[in-house]
């Protein structure tokens, strides 16, 4: 058994000593499969980063949603700041928040539903968070009046995806406290 393995042995250093390297057509082979792999781990990186991105802006947005509601919610009285002169409806009147200042702005002339059609760099509705990467949210508050201090809050959240499409959430909630306006 050990005098076949060692003619086995022989010859296949026999072989290799006789061969002169490789050929043109194995070097070929092994070039195209390497290119290959790059190219598909080049295609799963840029995947991943691009759905990295899109995680991160739908997680700004989810951030911006969260934020109008728990402003919303908060213990007190809330103050709504009018625009345009006319007195807010508490029941199904759209709201801003403007989070740098900590104040509900309400604006007659802009009472059309959030959409994905009209989260523009000019809406009233513009979240500023996102507008100097190039991508933006808007929010919206929609509040009804379920009894004299009890609310039902709607917040909706448009916001531009990597691709440029929008995306839409609403977030729930209620409050219990009185609303100035």
């Amino acid at each position: 058994m050990s005098k076949l393995i060692g003619s086995k042995i022989r010859h296949l250093k026999e072989l290799v000593r006789g061969s002169d390297g490789l050929g043109l057509v194995e070097v070929l082979v092994a070039l195209a499969v390497v290119g290959t792999a790059m190219v598909i781990i080049t295609q799963i990186s840029l995947k991943t980063i691009k759905q990295a991105r899109k995680n991160e802006l739908q997680d700004v947005a989810n951030q911006v949603a969260v934020e109008a509601l728990d402003f919303m919610k908060q213990p007190g009285n809330i103050t709504v700041e009018t625009i345009g002169g006319s007195s807010p409806n508490l029941n199904g009147g759209l709201y801003r928040l403007d989070v740098a200042n900590g104040k509900i702005e309400y604006s007659s002339s802009q009472q059309a539903e959030l959409s994905t059609s009209n989260c523009t760099p000019g809406s009233h509705y513009l979240d500023a968070s996102l507008y100097s990467s190039g991508y933006h949210v808007c929010q919206q508050i929609k509040l009804t009046k379920v009894s004299e201090y009890r609310f039902n809050i709607k917040v909706i959240v448009v916001w531009q995806t990597v691709g440029g499409e929008y995306d839409i959430r609403e977030l729930a909630g209620y409050r219990i406290g009185e609303i100035i306006t």
